[in-house]
């Protein structure tokens, strides 16, 4: 048997099996044989049939389980001894299969193309560069978490005697119908809370809602403007059907020592700095996602890996039908067309198939080599942590665990300890500064100008 390996990617390959005409020969006989006992021939008793009028009555049949034959043993062989592992069902083509005779008087050659598994590289940082930028606290940030705690403290006043005025607070009930096309589904909004002037707030609501009172209905129409942040919108008419349930006003307790002890504190002073030492630790965390994300980036960058085409798009539909709910709630709010937002999505959900399954490559690899394990103690430790954090019964973590995922809790528990323990020796084993910090966004945009200068 002859055999020849032609590499068309990392993850694809094309093997070229030809079986020699004596083992053809062999596979002809016993497959002819079996017919012989099995099948009726017209003029003979089942199984007493010539075996030649056999293999002239099922030509077609008996050449079919042949190549059967000769796929499920010489084949697999050929790819086993090459140590050849599928990952999805390869194609295999019989060439010259209408000319070849396949009784034993020629050999037969069979080309397979399949995809494997990429050979993954030892993974090392220590020549990978990683900046740490850690979010500063700013007083702003600080005041933004204080507002927030007095609006959540806020308390609604209703007002009597007088009618609604900017500055005041109404909650009513919106019901919208498309003047161009009023057998479209209505919008249909409850208990909608409008402060009456509010720049957030469209104007034309304030404008159309002032001086209501408790209970009233009232009518008008909107005009869109083309350029509308709602590509349901833009560019359309609404007639807005609005029943007032409330009108009042939004009084807030004043930032002081008195709400500072409500909340906990000895003192407003006390509940900044609470606040600040929250900010710094949720800072250092954020500091620390970026870290990771950066540090798969480069990885990616220097261990180029061909993933089998199959996997990915098998991952890349399963995240994508996850998602399925969200994505159509968010075509709502898209002007593209349904046809290139979905394209879109899904393209997204292939990239984060890729990124998933080189990451569970390398990883894999990593912890194989370093010989990284996760202990039946560290996963009950770390279920006790996340019931005590969520404030459950540890049972109902893992019932939880296991009903998200589908698997075994210890199993999930323990990929995702794994990955923290790997990710944390490789962002040890790289050169990290300390840098200044810099949004996102802008941060992006300095990598790509000095990659550009680079390859300048």
């Amino acid at each position: 048997m002859k055999v020849e390996v032609k590499d068309i990617s990392q993850s694809v390959k094309e093997v070229s099996v030809e079986v020699e005409a004596e083992e053809v020969k062999e596979a002809y006989k016993k497959v002819s044989q079996y017919f012989s006992k099995h099948v009726s021939v017209p003029g003979f008793r089942k199984g007493l049939a010539p075996i030649e009028m056999v293999r002239i009555h099922y030509r077609d049949e008996i050449r079919e389980r042949v190549i059967d034959e000769l796929v499920s043993k010489k084949v697999v062989q050929a790819l086993e001894e090459r140590s050849l592992f599928p990952v999805v069902q390869p194609k295999v083509y019989l060439q010259d299969k209408d000319k070849l005779k396949l009784d034993g008087s020629e050999p037969a050659t069979f080309r397979v193309i399949l995809e494997v598994m990429p050979e993954v590289p030892l993974v090392d940082t220590s020549d990978i560069e990683l900046i740490r930028r850690v979010r500063p606290v700013k007083e702003e940030d600080i005041d933004a978490i204080l507002g927030r705690r007095l609006e959540d403290n806020a308390v609604f006043v209703p007002i009597e005697g007088r009618k609604a005025q900017k500055g005041d607070t109404i909650f009513v009930d919106l019901e919208g119908t498309f003047i161009d096309k009023p057998s479209e589904e209505k919008i249909e909004l409850k208990e909608v809370e409008i402060l009456l002037g509010d720049e957030s707030i469209d104007k034309n609501f304030s404008e159309n809602l002032e001086g209501v009172v408790q209970d009233e209905v009232r009518e008008f129409v909107i005009e869109y403007p083309e350029d509308f942040a709602s590509p349901q919108l833009a560019g359309r008419k609404v007639k807005y059907r609005a029943k007032v349930l409330s009108v009042g006003q939004v009084e807030k307790a004043e930032l002081n020592d008195d709400f500072a002890k409500e909340e906990g504190y000895e003192s407003l002073n006390a509940m900044k700095e609470a606040v600040r030492e929250e900010l710094e630790k949720e800072f250092q965390k954020e500091a620390q996602v970026r870290l990771e994300r950066e540090l798969l980036e480069k990885l990616f960058e220097k261990y180029k890996i061909e993933l089998p085409p199959s996997l990915v798009l098998a991952r890349s539909k399963e995240i994508f039908s996850m998602n399925q709910k969200d994505f159509e709630k968010l075509l709502a709010y898209t002007k593209q067309s349904e046809e290139e937002f979905y394209r879109r999505a899904f393209n997204m959900s292939a990239k984060l198939a890729e990124d998933e399954l080189k990451e569970a490559l390398l990883f894999s690899k990593f912890a194989e080599e370093r010989k990284i394990e996760v202990n039946e103690e560290e996963i009950e430790d770390e279920i006790k942590r996340v019931a005590g954090e969520m404030n459950l019964p540890v049972e109902a973590i893992k019932g939880f665990l296991e009903r998200e995922s589908g698997r075994n809790y210890k199993e999930r528990v323990r990929d995702f300890l794994m990955r923290k323990k790997v990710i944390s020796m490789l962002i040890d084993e790289a050169k990290i500064t300390e840098g200044e910090w810099i949004e996102e966004k802008q941060d992006k945009e300095m990598t790509s100008e000095q990659n550009a200068d680079q390859k300048d």
